[in-house]
């Protein structure tokens, strides 16, 4: 919601420091409060620092337990119950064997296909008219209401304030359909309304942009960051907002309002972070690709906990331009993909790389084995290597 007219230090500080590593982040204004006219006064919100807050996610640690490393009200470790809590909030009150196919949310056997699509399966089969732009993202944002309201495992953020936010993502497709009918299906390529989840760092316009903070839960961009303007001019369908710690500064994901991320694979595990709500989003067929965020490890560890390929490249590849960034060296966009071809297909599409992958490949096919060099850091796996360890490569 709109920040009260003179917010307390605290939260001052955190608004200023999010809206200046922002760039596009600003006080746009923010949709009506859904349970009451006045913000202050709804339900089940809390006031803190002159701010609301908004409902603390069920999958996320009570207040009183939850450690504090620093400040005034610093809480020390409460391992014992944090691991109860985890066990009677989470373990036990997750559904554990209810199949998509029981629910609300069953797809149909083409949304089966669709779901289990790769980025180039995809394109290939909106090229040919197999199946229209709204279909997908029909079929994907089933999974994704299955995935939160049945396995709740907070992989996007949102639900609790914009729940219709997937109705979003399906009228982008069907502004995409309608375009492909009067111009031409070429007129939606390169990517042909592919859903792309983004992830809940980034600066969005249709989307709220909180950086994972609950102070900011409510807050629009009034611009989109400069990744999300190349998918949009490249006929993707930005698809939400993934889940992430407060300004992505942990490996682990999970946030107040949003509750914790948890792994598709097995719940009592995590996902890793920062990007685990995105690289989750990929390895539960919510979505072939996402982009994701690195600062030391944020794309790469999700994308190893999750089992998908994990694209973390050089400096500025991908524009950062209205992503918030942990540090200025070293923080990059970059994706989780459950196929290599997928991550390429995507550069090329909003890159424009189509020339330069194609040179690549075909030096690379040019090659022997005894030509190939595989790179590792000498820090990580030579240097701290104990006597009796035998290297694995």
């Amino acid at each position: 919601h709109t920040p009260s007219p003179r917010p307390h230090g605290r939260a001052m500080r955190l608004l200023v420091i999010a809206a200046t590593l922002g760039v596009t982040f600003a006080f746009a204004s923010a949709p009506p409060c859904k349970e009451c006219e006045d913000c202050d006064t709804c339900p089940g919100k809390e006031e803190v620092c002159g701010f609301t807050l908004p409902p603390k996610n069920e999958i996320w640690p009570p207040t009183e337990i939850l450690q504090k490393k620093a400040g005034p009200n610093a809480i020390e470790p409460q391992f014992e119950a944090e691991l109860e809590w985890w066990r009677t909030t989470v373990l036990e009150q997750l559904p554990k064997d209810r199949l998509q196919s029981d629910t609300e949310y069953a797809l149909t056997v083409d949304e089966l296909k669709l779901v289990n699509m790769t980025l180039v399966d995809w394109i290939a089969a909106r090229k040919a008219g197999t199946y229209t732009c709204e279909a997908i993202a029909v079929a994907l944002t089933k999974r994704a209401k299955y995935m939160q309201y049945i396995q709740k495992q907070n992989h996007f953020m949102y639900w609790h304030n914009v729940p219709d936010w997937p109705d979003k993502v399906v009228a982008q497709a069907v502004a995409l359909d309608d375009k492909a009918a009067i111009e031409g299906i070429d007129a939606i390529s390169p990517l042909y309304c592919y859903p792309v989840p983004a992830k809940g760092t980034m600066a969005t316009t249709d989307f709220p942009s909180s950086i994972g903070f609950a102070l900011l839960d409510d807050m629009y961009a009034v611009s989109d960051s400069a990744l999300v303007t190349l998918v949009r001019e490249a006929n993707g369908v930005i698809f939400g907002k993934t889940n992430v710690p407060e300004l992505a500064r942990n490996r682990a994901t999970g946030n107040y309002a949003n509750g914790l991320c948890l792994s598709p694979w097995n719940v009592d595990d995590i996902t890793g972070g920062s990007s685990g709500g995105s690289a989750a989003a990929v390895a539960s067929l919510t979505a072939a690709i996402a982009i994701t965020e690195d600062t030391g490890g944020s794309t790469n560890i999700p994308a190893t906990r999750n089992h998908n390929f994990g694209y973390d490249p050089p400096k500025y590849h991908y524009p950062n331009g209205g992503n918030p960034a942990l540090t200025v060296r070293n923080d990059q966009l970059g994706l989780n993909a459950r196929t290599i071809d997928d991550i390429i297909e995507f550069d090329k599409a909003v890159l424009g790389t189509t020339a330069e992958h194609a040179e690549a490949k075909a030096f690379v096919d040019g090659l022997i084995n005894s030509q190939i060099r595989i790179g590792c850091s000498s820090f990580y796996y030579v240097a701290n290597i104990s006597a009796d360890t035998t290297p694995a490569i």
